[in-house]
């Protein structure tokens, strides 16, 4: 492909060929050296770096966007996250700082273009969230689906660290400590807790909703047996059944013990 053999030529030239070349120079003359010649900055303008990055841009970009607006309830066969959105999005960010990929003099592009990968990732989220409502038919199947967000998110969080840590072991000798420090703030300044809680309300608000349906049902029980002349339950009612169906479709017994604290308290 025409990316890969651009940077291809490109290392080759400038980090053995030019550089090579340049402490020659050095070495030879005490006159200005190779790189600071303004022959050397007219070759450099002949790679035209943009338009390198335009291919990387909408190779990395519709490859997160295809996976967020085809694929938005798939899971992933992987350690780390459980859903392919979550691991599309990290493998693409993580494809801006590959080594075969990735180039110093365009840092602060693909360093912006981490930046706005993180925040696609998080307004697809919420939409996921607000979506799924209507998408995902099946309560159990909706549910797991809003475990499987919230549990990557936190990851993505907590992972975003090794971001900068790459991208400062990239850059640690290449650039000024100042501009490496701002880019560590941009990421940390990072906060997906909020959308972390507004996921978690709404998976416990759904549960909840699920569970009083069956709660009321509660009412029909004196009536029931009064008018029928029944015999005395020995099992749980089938209600009773249904109530813990639903609380098992949440993993967290925390998550549970909200759910069941609020159905006492009505």
């Amino acid at each position: 492909r025409e990316p890969d053999i651009f940077i291809q030529n490109y290392k080759v030239t400038f980090n053995e060929f030019m550089k090579h070349l340049n402490e020659l120079s050095i070495s030879q003359y005490e006159t200005e050296p190779l790189h600071k010649m303004q022959s050397w900055n007219d070759f450099k303008k002949c790679w035209n770096l943009p338009i390198y990055y335009q291919y990387r841009f909408q190779e990395i970009g519709i490859c997160a966007e295809n996976v967020m607006n085809n694929e938005s309830y798939e899971l992933c066969n992987d350690e780390t996250f459980k859903l392919k959105v979550t691991k599309t999005v990290w493998d693409c960010m993580n494809s801006c700082l590959d080594p075969n990929i990735f180039i110093v003099q365009l840092s602060h592009r693909f360093f912006k273009f981490i930046l706005q990968l993180i925040s696609r990732y998080q307004t697809w989220a919420k939409d996921a969230n607000v979506k799924s409502k209507t998408e995902l038919n099946d309560f159990s199947t909706r549910i797991t689906f809003l475990e499987d967000l919230e549990s990557d998110l936190k990851i993505f969080y907590f992972k975003l660290n090794d971001i900068y840590l790459m991208f400062e072991q990239l850059l640690c000798t290449k650039v000024p400590v100042d501009i490496l420090e701002l880019q560590k703030s941009c990421i940390l300044d990072i906060n997906l807790n909020s959308l972390i809680n507004d996921i978690n309300k709404c998976k416990l608000q759904s549960v909840t909703d699920e569970v009083m349906s069956y709660v009321i049902r509660v009412t029909d029980v004196p009536r029931l047996f009064r008018h029928t002349n029944r015999d005395y339950p020995r099992e749980p009612c089938a209600y009773m059944k249904s109530i813990v169906t639903t609380l098992k479709t949440l993993q967290n017994k925390i998550c549970q013990k909200q759910v069941l604290d609020h159905i006492v308290t009505q």
